[in-house]
């Protein structure tokens, strides 16, 4: 692929071939647009080279300019104009032009050899930052632990990202840390003064998605008592994170694939049509390429793809992760511990089916658990030891008293005869409250949870417990 990319922004049909022609002579890969509107529209889609853009059809020259130099601040943008003089091109430069050529005898001489030092310098920089990527990186997104191969090439990528308006998704498991990950852009990046706003689109019935994104109008159905701006108003000029975005049913895809292209908006019930300047980053644990989603909102979302690597894939990262925790936390809960002779093996040995998440909830367990400030292997969840480990082995080999898959499809022979999770979850609860006495603390390690985790499952099924 030609990575001498020149995006040339011309009204002039004949001139705009003219450039067009003359570059591809030369070895450019050139995109060729005609308004302002569609250059921006290309590099907010993630355009990579260098901006030759006419100003000298508009009063507002400096203007149109800014607009897209806000947008992409990292990429050359030389300015071309018929008619130009000293005071235009001093603060053409000083508002961070690259050059500014007159439409002369000499154009395209001029215009090849601005292009040969533009796409020199980028070269040099990108080096310079490959060079210094791995240690900045890392020291920049603090909240981002992990220093494993598979995290540096994340730490890369968010470094080669951040500071750029593209679309970015987070590809992985549930609890890797694709919020955290999905902040530390945001707040490393061009937008880092505008507001972060996060939505769950899993955790929200689809009936009420569409107006938690775009707002609702009073009396817009039964209940909506008066207007509601929508999570996309509220990240104006900011970041919108739209966590697990393949649980969105057809009908909002496109929608928010109509937003996405029009930057515009009308709330739910409404007609007026609200412009707005957000930047998508999204998340989902699915392989959205091959799941039931659209491919046009697929290839808006995924302009630049990071997938954030399983616990399980980088062991060598388990200890640091569990320092970090220990600190984080211990200072949250106002104690100070350490971990004892044989956790780390333990945790060292654990496969993480919940990954970070799961690690970060043992550790807050621990330290609620532990005495004197010394965190033993007792004081973890039973998931990782004991009792549950034991009988979660000997399930794997369908020893008695333990359901094998066997007995699971003599019970539930069909799909309607299956219960719903949540059902299965509430008798669960209530069983070993029963075969515990009542307390909370014994069932929950029965349970292999935590306590606080527990009563807010109680709280959620409306159980009373004392």
């Amino acid at each position: 692929m030609n990575d001498k990319r020149v995006l040339v922004v011309e009204p002039l049909p004949e001139m705009l071939s003219l450039i067009s022609y003359n570059l591809s002579e030369e070895g450019y890969s050139t995109v060729p647009v005609s308004s302002d509107l569609e250059a921006l529209e290309r590099v907010r889609e993630g355009f990579d080279g260098v901006v030759v853009l006419d100003v000298q059809a508009s009063r507002d020259m400096l203007q149109r300019f800014e607009a897209i130099r806000e947008c992409a601040p990292s990429i050359p943008i030389v300015l071309i104009a018929v008619h130009i003089d000293t005071d235009f091109v001093r603060k053409a430069i000083r508002k961070g032009a690259f050059d500014v050529l007159g439409k002369d005898d000499r154009f395209f001489d001029r215009l090849r050899e601005v292009l040969s030092a533009a796409f020199d310098q980028r070269v040099a920089q990108r080096a310079v930052r490959k060079h210094r990527k791995t240690v900045q990186g890392r020291r920049r997104f603090a909240n981002v632990i992990g220093s494993s191969p598979a995290m540096l090439t994340v730490f890369r990528k968010m470094e080669q990202v951040c500071e750029s308006n593209v679309s970015v998704i987070l590809q992985g498991e549930t609890g890797t840390g694709k919020e955290i990950v999905a902040r530390a852009i945001h707040d490393h990046g061009t937008r880092r003064n505008g507001p972060f706003v996060a939505v769950n689109c899993g955790a929200i019935p689809g009936g009420l998605l569409e107006s938690e994104l775009f707002g609702h109008e009073k009396g817009a159905f039964t209940g909506a008592v008066g207007r509601k701006i929508g999570r996309f108003e509220l990240a104006d000029g900011g970041t919108l994170f739209l966590d697990e975005i393949g649980e969105l049913d057809l009908s909002l895809q496109a929608k928010l694939l109509r937003v996405l292209q029009e930057h515009v908006l009308e709330r739910v019930g409404g007609t007026e049509r609200i412009a707005v300047d957000v930047r998508i980053l999204s998340a989902t644990h699915q392989d959205l390429a091959s799941a039931a989603f659209r491919r046009d909102l697929y290839y808006r979302l995924a302009v630049f793809p990071i997938d954030i690597p399983s616990l399980r894939t980088r062991p060598t990262d388990v200890e640091e992760l569990a320092h970090y925790f220990l600190h984080r936390l211990g200072q949250e809960q106002e104690v100070e511990a350490t971990f004892e002779d044989g956790v780390m093996e333990i945790f060292q040995s654990h496969a993480f089916p919940g990954n970070v998440r799961e690690l970060e909830n043992a550790i807050l367990y621990a330290l609620v658990s532990c005495e004197d400030g010394r965190i033993t292997r007792e004081d973890l969840p039973a998931t990782m030891w004991g009792e549950s480990s034991e009988r979660l082995e000997a399930s794997k080999g369908g020893e008695e008293g333990i359901l094998s898959a066997a007995d699971i499809a003599t019970l539930f022979p069909t799909l309607d005869s299956m219960p719903r999770v949540e059902d299965m979850e509430e008798w669960m609860i209530q069983r070993a409250l029963e075969l515990c006495g009542g307390s909370v603390t014994e069932a929950a390690t029965h349970l292999g949870i935590s306590r606080a985790t527990l009563y807010r499952r109680i709280g959620r099924i409306g159980r009373k417990v004392s």
